[in-house]
């Protein structure tokens, strides 16, 4: 099936996931499985810290509710940021609809060693290089304590990228060639 996604409203537009939730009615229709949910996919987050989750919410009901973003496991060794001031009282009129951003930021030591800087100098990909942490979150939206829809993110935190100054990789480059100059005349 083609998914039609032209009605997204423009604040929305960065979603890289959907949850879908079918309803099925008519005559004849079985009312003990008429509905599925269908979450696509683990979003993947990679990248130095922290690392954005975004997920689109919206109250489908004729009343006031309040929202709420819960974070398993536990993010020990983790801070939380959001865009709303407290991700377990999200306050939603009837139809509203908001982006919420969760900031997963890392809080251990990640630090380049001297082989990932290297590796780094030599183009290859930080997932070769080294990761600081990884970590499988699963967000799920509640509303007045009724689960609707999550996502399900890796977070995956490489090293900082070493940018060396390009003198500094010359005076490498020469203190190189000296070194061998110096043992070429020294046999």
């Amino acid at each position: 099936m083609l998914w039609d996604l032209t009605s997204i409203p423009p604040q929305f537009a960065g979603i890289d996931h959907f949850c879908v939730i079918v309803e099925i009615t008519g005559d004849g229709c079985a009312t003990y499985d008429n509905r599925a949910q269908n979450n696509f996919g683990n979003v993947p987050t990679v990248g130095p810290s922290p690392a954005p989750i975004s997920m689109y919410i919206k109250n489908p009901w004729p009343m006031l509710a309040t929202g709420q973003v819960l974070i398993e496991p536990d993010p020990a060794g983790w801070k939380v940021n959001a865009n709303v001031p407290d991700l377990s009282a999200i306050a939603l009129a009837p139809g509203e609809e908001k982006l919420i951003t969760v900031e997963l930021s890392y809080q251990g030591k990640c630090q380049v060693t001297d082989r990932e800087a290297a590796m780094m100098a030599a183009k290859v990909p930080a997932q070769i290089a080294g990761i600081c942490a990884k970590e499988q979150f699963d967000l799920s939206f509640a509303l007045d304590g009724n689960v609707l829809g999550g996502v399900s993110s890796a977070v995956i935190v490489h090293p900082p990228t070493v940018n060396w100054p390009w003198w500094l990789l010359l005076v490498l480059i020469i203190l190189t060639l000296l070194i061998l100059l110096w043992r070429m005349l020294r046999t």
